[in-house]
């Protein structure tokens, strides 16, 4: 496993991102870190919160939007809105399991936040991944970036934070929950072949 020395946070194209300074290559896993914070509950509901690390948490930014349906939503969640990213579909979070008590319920995972990787920046062409990786019981939830192909020194790192089939409407839930108007080649490339 790669130390998060071979990764430098730079300001580039599309704002702060993290930037690799080795070629590394594909299948690699690049960075391993434990959550900052966790959301548990459905998909379809809104998830309870958990912050670890508040220090590192509230260091981490966020969008609210213009017209934000909920002004009243604390500054917390939002990051967790912005920085979160979902397990596998079904994914379990055995939350809280003692051998001397009562063991709890077994709570869908909604997401997690991970320090560094939440530097990450997007691209519907992504060179990486960030997968959640469940610990035993009591043991903190990780975060794992592996690359999806090989990456060459000094090129930026990102994930895909929407990865929906359809352009227009992968475009619209970007800019409405992270602020940007995605312009990535694979963007482009399917709005010229919708407009022919």
């Amino acid at each position: 496993m790669r130390e998060e020395r071979s990764l430098e946070l730079r300001q580039g194209a599309h704002g702060w991102g993290l930037y690799t300074t080795i070629n590394l290559p594909a299948g690699q896993t690049i960075v391993r870190e434990n959550a900052v914070a966790f959301g548990e509950g459905h998909s379809g509901g809104i998830p309870v919160i958990h912050v670890m690390a508040a220090a590192y948490y509230l260091e981490l930014s966020h969008f609210r939007p213009a017209d934000d349906p909920c002004p009243e939503e604390s500054d917390q969640a939002l990051i967790y809105f912005t920085n979160f990213y979902s397990p596998a579909p079904g994914t379990t979070w055995e939350h809280g399991v003692t051998l001397s008590g009562p063991a709890r319920p077994v709570i869908p995972l909604h997401g997690a936040v991970g320090f560094v990787v939440s530097r990450i920046n997007h691209s519907c062409v992504p060179c990486a991944v960030v997968e959640l990786l469940r610990g035993a019981p009591k043991k903190p939830l990780e975060l794992r970036l592996v690359t999806l192909r090989a990456i060459k020194a000094g090129e930026e790192i990102t994930t895909n934070y929407r990865d929906i089939e359809d352009v227009v409407e992968r475009r619209r839930l970007l800019q409405k929950d992270y602020g940007f108007l995605c312009e990535c080649s694979r963007c482009l490339e399917e709005l010229g072949k919708r407009a022919k």
